[in-house]
Protein backbone atom coordinates (compact mmCIF):
# COMPACT_ATOMS: atom_id res chain seq x y z
CA UNK A 1 0.00 0.00 0.00
CA UNK A 2 1.44 3.48 -0.94
CA UNK A 3 2.68 5.72 1.79
CA UNK A 4 -0.29 7.88 2.96
CA UNK A 5 -0.14 11.69 3.08
CA UNK A 6 -3.51 12.16 4.79
CA UNK A 7 -2.18 12.90 8.30
CA UNK A 8 0.16 15.52 6.92
CA UNK A 9 -2.64 17.10 4.85
CA UNK A 10 -4.85 17.20 7.92
CA UNK A 11 -2.09 18.92 9.88
CA UNK A 12 -1.58 21.46 7.10
CA UNK A 13 -5.35 22.12 6.97
CA UNK A 14 -5.48 22.67 10.72
CA UNK A 15 -2.47 24.99 10.55
CA UNK A 16 -4.07 26.98 7.71
CA UNK A 17 -7.30 27.27 9.70
CA UNK A 18 -5.45 28.51 12.79
CA UNK A 19 -3.59 31.02 10.64
CA UNK A 20 -6.69 32.26 8.81
CA UNK A 21 -8.57 33.50 11.86
CA UNK A 22 -5.80 35.77 13.16
CA UNK A 23 -5.35 37.18 9.67
CA UNK A 24 -9.09 37.85 9.39
CA UNK A 25 -9.06 39.54 12.81
CA UNK A 26 -6.13 41.72 11.78
CA UNK A 27 -7.85 42.60 8.52
CA UNK A 28 -11.00 43.64 10.37
CA UNK A 29 -8.91 45.70 12.77
CA UNK A 30 -7.18 47.57 9.96
CA UNK A 31 -10.49 48.21 8.21
CA UNK A 32 -11.97 49.55 11.45
CA UNK A 33 -8.86 51.69 12.02
CA UNK A 34 -9.16 53.09 8.51
CA UNK A 35 -12.82 53.93 9.05
CA UNK A 36 -12.01 55.58 12.38
CA UNK A 37 -9.17 57.55 10.79
CA UNK A 38 -11.46 58.87 8.05
CA UNK A 39 -14.07 59.79 10.66
CA UNK A 40 -11.50 61.60 12.81
CA UNK A 41 -10.13 63.51 9.84
CA UNK A 42 -13.66 64.55 8.89
CA UNK A 43 -14.32 65.68 12.48
CA UNK A 44 -11.11 67.70 12.58
CA UNK A 45 -11.79 69.36 9.22
CA UNK A 46 -15.40 70.14 10.07
CA UNK A 47 -14.44 71.41 13.50
CA UNK A 48 -11.75 73.63 12.01
CA UNK A 49 -14.23 75.11 9.54
CA UNK A 50 -16.75 75.78 12.33
CA UNK A 51 -14.14 77.34 14.58
CA UNK A 52 -13.16 79.63 11.72
CA UNK A 53 -16.83 80.46 11.15
CA UNK A 54 -17.31 81.34 14.82
CA UNK A 55 -14.25 83.58 14.65
CA UNK A 56 -15.64 85.30 11.57
CA UNK A 57 -18.94 85.80 13.39
CA UNK A 58 -17.26 87.40 16.41
CA UNK A 59 -15.15 89.61 14.16
CA UNK A 60 -18.25 90.76 12.25
CA UNK A 61 -20.10 91.44 15.52
CA UNK A 62 -17.18 93.55 16.73
CA UNK A 63 -17.29 95.45 13.42
CA UNK A 64 -21.00 96.14 13.91
CA UNK A 65 -20.32 97.70 17.31
CA UNK A 66 -17.38 99.66 15.92
CA UNK A 67 -19.44 101.02 13.03
CA UNK A 68 -22.27 102.16 15.32
CA UNK A 69 -19.74 103.84 17.59
CA UNK A 70 -18.17 105.55 14.58
CA UNK A 71 -21.60 106.77 13.50
CA UNK A 72 -22.23 108.13 16.99
CA UNK A 73 -18.84 109.87 16.99
CA UNK A 74 -19.61 111.59 13.68
CA UNK A 75 -23.04 112.61 14.96
CA UNK A 76 -21.60 114.17 18.11
CA UNK A 77 -19.00 116.10 16.15
CA UNK A 78 -21.66 117.49 13.87
CA UNK A 79 -24.01 118.36 16.73
CA UNK A 80 -21.30 120.37 18.44
CA UNK A 81 -19.95 122.16 15.36
CA UNK A 82 -22.60 122.03 12.67
CA UNK A 83 -19.77 121.18 10.23
CA UNK A 84 -20.73 118.54 7.64
CA UNK A 85 -17.17 117.28 7.53
CA UNK A 86 -17.78 115.61 10.89
CA UNK A 87 -20.47 113.46 9.29
CA UNK A 88 -17.98 111.47 7.21
CA UNK A 89 -17.57 108.74 9.87
CA UNK A 90 -21.35 108.66 10.23
CA UNK A 91 -21.95 108.16 6.51
CA UNK A 92 -19.24 105.49 6.23
CA UNK A 93 -20.59 103.65 9.25
CA UNK A 94 -24.07 103.35 7.75
CA UNK A 95 -22.90 101.08 4.94
CA UNK A 96 -20.42 99.20 7.13
CA UNK A 97 -23.06 98.33 9.74
CA UNK A 98 -25.41 96.95 7.10
CA UNK A 99 -22.64 94.94 5.40
CA UNK A 100 -21.36 93.42 8.62
CA UNK A 101 -24.86 92.44 9.76
CA UNK A 102 -25.30 90.58 6.48
CA UNK A 103 -21.94 88.89 7.01
CA UNK A 104 -23.04 87.70 10.45
CA UNK A 105 -26.27 86.39 8.94
CA UNK A 106 -24.28 84.25 6.50
CA UNK A 107 -22.04 82.76 9.18
CA UNK A 108 -25.09 81.84 11.31
CA UNK A 109 -26.87 79.91 8.57
CA UNK A 110 -26.86 76.72 10.67
CA UNK A 111 -27.83 78.31 14.00
CA UNK A 112 -31.52 79.37 14.17
CA UNK A 113 -31.24 80.65 17.76
CA UNK A 114 -28.40 82.99 16.90
CA UNK A 115 -30.19 84.16 13.76
CA UNK A 116 -33.19 85.16 15.89
CA UNK A 117 -30.86 87.09 18.20
CA UNK A 118 -29.35 88.73 15.13
CA UNK A 119 -32.77 89.91 13.94
CA UNK A 120 -33.40 91.64 17.26
CA UNK A 121 -29.91 93.12 17.18
CA UNK A 122 -30.44 94.46 13.67
CA UNK A 123 -33.64 96.20 14.82
CA UNK A 124 -31.84 97.86 17.71
CA UNK A 125 -29.00 98.93 15.43
CA UNK A 126 -31.55 100.45 13.07
CA UNK A 127 -33.24 102.22 16.01
CA UNK A 128 -29.89 103.70 16.98
CA UNK A 129 -29.12 104.84 13.44
CA UNK A 130 -32.60 106.36 13.18
CA UNK A 131 -31.97 108.25 16.41
CA UNK A 132 -28.66 109.54 15.07
CA UNK A 133 -30.28 110.63 11.82
CA UNK A 134 -33.08 112.39 13.70
CA UNK A 135 -30.71 114.40 15.87
CA UNK A 136 -28.61 115.36 12.85
CA UNK A 137 -31.70 116.63 11.03
CA UNK A 138 -32.87 118.56 14.10
CA UNK A 139 -29.42 120.16 14.38
CA UNK A 140 -29.44 121.05 10.68
CA UNK A 141 -32.94 122.53 10.64
CA UNK A 142 -33.55 123.84 14.16
CA UNK A 143 -30.17 124.52 15.69
CA UNK A 144 -28.32 123.36 18.77
CA UNK A 145 -30.81 123.96 21.59
CA UNK A 146 -33.63 121.72 20.28
CA UNK A 147 -31.01 119.10 19.46
CA UNK A 148 -29.73 119.04 23.02
CA UNK A 149 -33.27 118.43 24.22
CA UNK A 150 -33.54 115.37 21.97
CA UNK A 151 -30.15 114.07 23.09
CA UNK A 152 -31.06 114.62 26.73
CA UNK A 153 -33.92 112.13 26.45
CA UNK A 154 -31.32 109.32 26.74
CA UNK A 155 -33.02 107.47 23.93
CA UNK A 156 -29.70 107.07 22.13
CA UNK A 157 -27.88 105.87 25.25
CA UNK A 158 -30.53 103.24 25.98
CA UNK A 159 -30.30 101.95 22.39
CA UNK A 160 -26.51 101.82 22.56
CA UNK A 161 -26.53 99.96 25.89
CA UNK A 162 -29.00 97.45 24.46
CA UNK A 163 -26.83 96.92 21.39
CA UNK A 164 -23.76 96.26 23.54
CA UNK A 165 -25.68 93.77 25.69
CA UNK A 166 -27.00 91.87 22.67
CA UNK A 167 -23.58 91.80 21.05
CA UNK A 168 -22.03 90.50 24.26
CA UNK A 169 -24.66 87.75 24.54
CA UNK A 170 -24.13 86.63 20.94
CA UNK A 171 -20.37 86.74 21.37
CA UNK A 172 -20.61 84.57 24.49
CA UNK A 173 -22.61 81.97 22.56
CA UNK A 174 -20.00 81.92 19.79
CA UNK A 175 -17.18 81.55 22.32
CA UNK A 176 -18.97 78.59 23.89
CA UNK A 177 -19.53 76.99 20.48
CA UNK A 178 -15.89 77.48 19.57
CA UNK A 179 -14.74 75.93 22.87
CA UNK A 180 -16.91 72.84 22.29
CA UNK A 181 -15.64 72.45 18.75
CA UNK A 182 -12.04 72.73 19.91
CA UNK A 183 -12.70 69.99 22.45
CA UNK A 184 -14.19 67.79 19.72
CA UNK A 185 -11.15 68.41 17.53
CA UNK A 186 -8.79 67.58 20.41
CA UNK A 187 -10.68 64.35 21.11
CA UNK A 188 -10.59 63.36 17.43
CA UNK A 189 -6.88 64.19 17.26
CA UNK A 190 -6.15 62.04 20.32
CA UNK A 191 -8.21 59.18 18.89
CA UNK A 192 -6.32 59.46 15.61
CA UNK A 193 -2.98 59.28 17.42
CA UNK A 194 -4.09 56.28 19.50
CA UNK A 195 -5.44 54.48 16.44
CA UNK A 196 -2.26 55.18 14.50
CA UNK A 197 -0.08 53.90 17.34
CA UNK A 198 -2.20 50.74 17.70
CA UNK A 199 -2.05 50.14 13.94
CA UNK A 200 1.72 50.55 13.97
CA UNK A 201 2.15 48.08 16.85
CA UNK A 202 -0.20 45.58 15.25
CA UNK A 203 1.59 45.99 11.95
CA UNK A 204 4.88 45.09 13.63
CA UNK A 205 3.29 42.09 15.37
CA UNK A 206 1.72 40.98 12.10
CA UNK A 207 5.05 41.26 10.30
CA UNK A 208 6.72 39.10 12.94
CA UNK A 209 3.85 36.61 12.79
CA UNK A 210 4.04 36.32 9.01
CA UNK A 211 7.82 35.92 9.18
CA UNK A 212 7.33 33.12 11.71
CA UNK A 213 4.78 31.38 9.46
CA UNK A 214 7.08 31.68 6.46
CA UNK A 215 9.94 30.22 8.48
CA UNK A 216 7.78 27.28 9.60
CA UNK A 217 6.60 26.73 6.06
CA UNK A 218 10.17 26.77 4.77
CA UNK A 219 11.29 24.34 7.46
CA UNK A 220 8.37 22.02 6.67
CA UNK A 221 9.27 22.06 2.97
CA UNK A 222 12.90 21.33 3.76
CA UNK A 223 11.89 18.45 6.03
CA UNK A 224 9.61 17.01 3.34
CA UNK A 225 12.40 17.28 0.80
CA UNK A 226 14.82 15.60 3.20
CA UNK A 227 12.37 12.75 3.84
CA UNK A 228 11.76 12.33 0.14
CA UNK A 229 15.47 12.13 -0.57
CA UNK A 230 15.82 9.60 2.25
CA UNK A 231 13.13 7.38 0.79
CA UNK A 232 14.70 7.53 -2.65
CA UNK A 233 18.13 6.71 -1.26
CA UNK A 234 16.70 3.85 0.81
CA UNK A 235 14.82 2.49 -2.16
CA UNK A 236 17.96 2.66 -4.26
CA UNK A 237 20.06 1.01 -1.57
CA UNK A 238 17.65 -1.95 -1.12
CA UNK A 239 17.15 -2.37 -4.81
CA UNK A 240 13.41 -1.99 -4.42
CA UNK A 241 13.08 -5.19 -2.32
CA UNK A 242 11.33 -3.56 0.62
CA UNK A 243 7.61 -3.37 0.43
CA UNK A 244 5.83 -0.16 1.05
CA UNK A 245 5.09 -0.97 4.69
CA UNK A 246 8.70 -1.71 5.49
CA UNK A 247 9.76 1.36 3.54
CA UNK A 248 7.42 3.50 5.56
CA UNK A 249 8.77 2.04 8.81
CA UNK A 250 12.32 2.57 7.69
CA UNK A 251 11.59 6.20 6.86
Amino acid sequence: MPFSTRPRAAIQTGTASRTLWPLLAVTVFFLASGFLAVKNIHTIREGSARVLRSQETMTALADVLSSVQDAETGQRGYLLTGDDNYLEPYRAALSVASTRLEAVKETLADDPAQRNRLKLLARRVQDKLDELHETIEVRRTQGLEPTLAVVGSNRGKAAMDDIRARLAAMGAVELDKRARRLEEMESAYSAALSSGAASAVLGIVLTIFIAFLLRRHTQARERDAWLQRGRLELATATGGDLDSVALARAS
